[in-house]
């Protein structure tokens, strides 16, 4: 399964890299390549200085890969907003590798993540 993170600073958290250790780590949704493979999970990361719908700015919703919230700071307010745009699952950006390997298996396969 391919993984794609958005997030303004490329370099990725260690938790991401020992997760997804081949995501493509992008600064914008416009510079993901490799979108028409069939399964894989956008992931948009939130930081505290940002609003919801900059970091989902030019996310193409109907390629039909489930996009997944990494926020700095979840709250359930974040979690029903992400959903109400379109996300599958909203989560902490630092979870550890093996939650966000589980979101990924949860939301890969239809199912939503709220955590």
């Amino acid at each position: 399964m391919q993984h794609w993170i958005i997030d303004s600073d490329r370099i990725g958290l260690p938790s991401w890299h020992e997760a997804f250790p081949h995501a493509a780590i992008v600064s914008a949704a416009s510079q993901m390549r490799g979108l028409n493979k069939p399964r894989g999970v956008i992931w948009c990361r939130l930081r505290t200085d940002q609003l919801l719908a900059d970091v989902l700015n030019g996310v193409d919703f109907s390629l039909g890969h489930p996009v997944v919230v990494l926020s700095d700071e979840p709250d359930e307010e974040l979690v029903m907003s992400a959903l109400a745009a379109g996300a599958v699952g909203c989560c902490n950006s630092r979870a550890a590798p093996e939650v966000l390997r589980q979101v990924a298996l949860a939301v890969g396969n239809g199912g939503l993540w709220i955590g």
